[in-house]
């Protein structure tokens, strides 16, 4: 079950641009418009992309070599493109790098959004003056990103990962099943039958409480990371009286990092193009 779990995750994960479009939404023109578009566009064209990629490698190699390949698109290519065999090392270079950058852009938005909304240290919803970057978010993702490199097994990782993710994602969708409950009036931009998201949590959760069962160590040590932000969250969001020698502490350390780092709150009112 742990292996199948884990070849779930980063299946999955190859599709998950989805979720970098979502998080990307305060940066694009007219994103009622040309989210949907953008998501109807690439996910089938990935699907496509990678499904003849499979059939060519099928076409090559047995299953008995894909199996025993460490680099199945490294094998395809010295079997195929003899002397040009190169071209495939550099181009998941390439591409490797163009998802780390892709993933810093996307997802440190949400952490900018949610300190600018007052869920998050204040810092991390200020922008570089130079640069109009969201850096300490940027800086604060990097670093979270080289604790992942400190385990020496990736397949544990992917668990982990892929367990918090999931579970973050069903959350996440519930919430918004409730809030729809809630306040059925609101402005919706984005409207859809709601067959798909209770279809999307049944099937996270499901991964979700499979995962946990195989992997049950994994699991635990990322419920653990997610149970940090409660504290965190306690003292300095809902805390609301908080005593003056904490509040000038906190404004002291926020100054400093705002003159290293050379950040300023972001201002609602100026459109940056």
């Amino acid at each position: 079950p742990a292996d199948a779990m884990v070849s779930f995750y980063s299946a999955l994960w190859a599709y998950s641009g989805w979720q970098s479009l979502n998080a990307m939404t305060e940066e694009l023109i007219d994103p009622t418009r040309n989210l949907v578009r953008s998501i109807v566009i690439s996910v089938p064209m990935v699907t496509v992309i990678y499904i003849l990629t499979n059939i060519a490698y099928l076409t090559a190699m047995t299953p008995a070599e894909l199996l025993a390949s460490d680099a199945v698109a490294v094998t395809f290519a010295d079997r195929l493109l003899g002397v040009m065999s190169w071209i495939i090392p550099v181009a998941v270079a390439v591409s490797t790098f163009a998802t780390l950058l892709a993933n810093t852009l996307a997802f440190t938005r949400p952490w900018m959004v949610a300190a600018r909304e007052g869920t998050l240290p204040r810092i991390l919803g200020m922008i570089q003056v130079d640069r109009l970057t969201p850096a300490p978010a940027v800086i604060l993702r990097i670093l979270f990103s080289l604790i992942m490199l400190i385990p020496d097994d990736v397949y544990k990782v992917l668990n982990l990962m892929g367990f918090v993710s999931w579970l973050g994602l069903a959350v996440t969708v519930i919430g918004m099943l409730w809030w729809r409950y809630k306040k059925p009036d609101l402005p919706r931009p984005f409207k859809l039958s709601l067959v798909i998201p209770i279809v999307f949590v049944l099937l996270s959760l499901f991964m979700v409480v499979v995962s946990f069962v195989s992997a049950p160590v994994e699991c635990g040590i990322g419920l653990a990371i997610l149970a940090s932000g409660v504290p965190v969250y306690a003292v300095f969001v809902h805390w609301k009286n908080k005593p003056a020698w904490f509040l000038s502490f906190e404004a002291y350390v926020t100054f400093r990092l705002q003159l290293l780092l050379n950040v300023v709150p972001q201002d609602q009112d100026v459109k940056i193009n």
